[in-house]
């Protein structure tokens, strides 16, 4: 139920994927129009980095085999606070 900063938003390129840890877990954030989503950093595939994943229509696709990413494969909760980014597994 803690809230971890992982980032300031307007530094955040909406283009590509955001890619943050918290702790030693590896994380991905991408933007469905305004609403930031976060999930694992590894494709449930076959578990590569989506360090260089697609973003379309909202949707994040692993660049190795377009599996698609949306807001039902969100893990943890964003939200922007005074200009960052906070992130919890279970928020309040």
């Amino acid at each position: 139920r803690e809230w971890h900063p992982i980032g300031i938003e307007n530094q955040i390129d909406r283009n590509k994927p955001y890619v943050f840890n918290i702790g030693k877990l590896p994380m991905v954030l991408w933007y469905d129009n305004n609403t930031p989503i976060s999930t694992l950093n590894i494709c449930k595939h076959l578990g590569a980095k989506l360090d260089n994943a697609i973003i379309n229509n909202g949707c994040l696709h692993c660049s190795n085999h377009l599996t698609g990413y949306n807001q039902t494969d969100a893990l943890g909760k964003v939200v922007v606070k005074n200009g960052l980014l906070w992130w919890s597994f279970k928020s309040c």
